[in-house]
């Protein structure tokens, strides 16, 4: 079967567009100009949400302002403040058997020691601390020069160690004279009377890194007093300790040394060490647990 076609008009006759003009024409023109009512409601959707969304950060951009503006300005977060983070996660969760025995105490001794003047509130003390020239510099050992005067007192600082030994008492250790010739070394204990009264305040450490710069410590930048830990009798050849406090694990406790009311002309001079025969201002730590 043979197929057939029709040719399309070949010209562009007036006759013929309007033809097709005629034909096509009223539907389109109907549908342009009548949108259908599912699109009219879309667009006020659209318009509406535009809207609001213009009003809520308008109020956003409001309230920051004035938050701001009652804030002075947000402050940057410092590394001072953030909290040191604990190498005993979980242990207090540890159930622990009867037969459980506490931990030996801790002797705990200072890190920074230094000392400030009353009589000279803003002269920085730094008293030549006693190091060793090696080939690799000059090294300091864990000597720390402990002096109480009726002008000077020493501050000491302490990083609280381990776990669930929380309950603190701040100690002077001295050994008999007989005992400073002994083990090779050279020691020297100076006391003024055979017993110095001597008072123990603990002073504000609220953050764990807010260690104490020896080259910046005097009278007026020392850290505040917050309380009297005890008075100590000191005496050669006896430990002598305030009443236990809390102390958290991992935290700095700062301490400072002072001659005591009733007696203000004592006089401690002598350099600590770990090495026996051991004197020292340390902190005991007992277990809490």
């Amino acid at each position: 079967m043979t197929a057939r076609y029709t040719s399309l008009p070949s010209d562009n006759s007036s006759s013929t567009l309007d033809t097709y003009a005629e034909d096509d024409s009223p539907v389109l023109s109907e549908k342009a100009s009548k949108p259908t009512s599912s699109n009219n409601k879309l667009l006020q959707f659209l318009v509406i949400s535009s809207f609001l969304s213009l009003c809520v950060s308008a109020f956003n951009s409001i309230l920051l302002y004035k938050r701001g503006a009652s804030t002075d300005s947000a402050k940057p977060i410092s590394l001072r403040d953030l909290e040191r983070p604990s190498a005993y996660i979980g242990l207090e969760r540890i159930e622990r058997p009867k037969s459980w025995n506490a931990s030996e105490p801790i002797e705990n001794f200072a890190f920074i020691v230094g000392q400030v003047q009353r009589t000279d509130p803003s002269k920085v003390l730094e008293l030549a601390a006693p190091h060793t020239l090696t080939w690799q510099g000059r090294v300091h050992p864990d000597d720390r020069h402990f002096l109480i005067s009726p002008t000077i007192n020493t501050v000491a600082q302490f990083r609280v160690l381990d776990f669930g030994m929380e309950s603190c008492q701040v100690a002077i250790t001295l050994p008999p004279k007989s005992e400073l010739g002994s083990f090779g070394t050279k020691k020297s204990i100076f006391l003024q009377t055979k017993v110095v009264k001597v008072d123990v305040f603990r002073l504000s450490t609220p953050n764990s890194a807010d260690l104490i710069m020896t080259h910046k410590l005097s009278w007026n930048t020392r850290p505040p007093r917050i309380g009297l830990l005890g008075t100590l009798d000191v005496r050669v050849g006896e430990t002598v300790t305030t009443p236990a406090f809390n102390c958290t694990s991992g935290s700095l406790e700062t301490v400072e040394f002072a001659c005591a009311e009733e007696e203000p002309s004592c006089h401690i001079d002598f350099v600590q060490d770990r090495k026996k025969p051991r004197m020292a201002a340390m902190i005991v730590q007992h277990s809490s647990l």
